[in-house]
């Protein structure tokens, strides 16, 4: 993966993220709440997911592999 495509990637992650966004402005609340039966609950839990996992993404990527793994992150270079 290269700049560029790091580039593209990011712009689409955001792209993604405001569609989402907007879909889900629309819910009523009891949606919104809603338990799904689902890995994350509902809506909410799955939006919660999403912006964790983004976070903790962003961060991991300003860090070397060695500060991965001093946090008890797994870093591995092979497939």
């Amino acid at each position: 993966m290269d700049k560029d495509d790091l580039g593209r990637l990011l712009a689409y992650t955001e792209w993604a993220n405001h569609r989402v966004i907007r879909a889900t402005a629309t819910l009523a609340l009891d949606d919104w709440k809603r338990d799904l039966k689902g890995s994350h609950g509902g809506v909410r839990g799955t939006l919660v997911h999403i912006l964790s996992a983004e976070t903790t993404w962003r961060k991991r990527s300003s860090l070397s592999c060695s500060a991965w793994v001093r946090s008890a992150t797994r870093c591995s270079s092979s497939s």
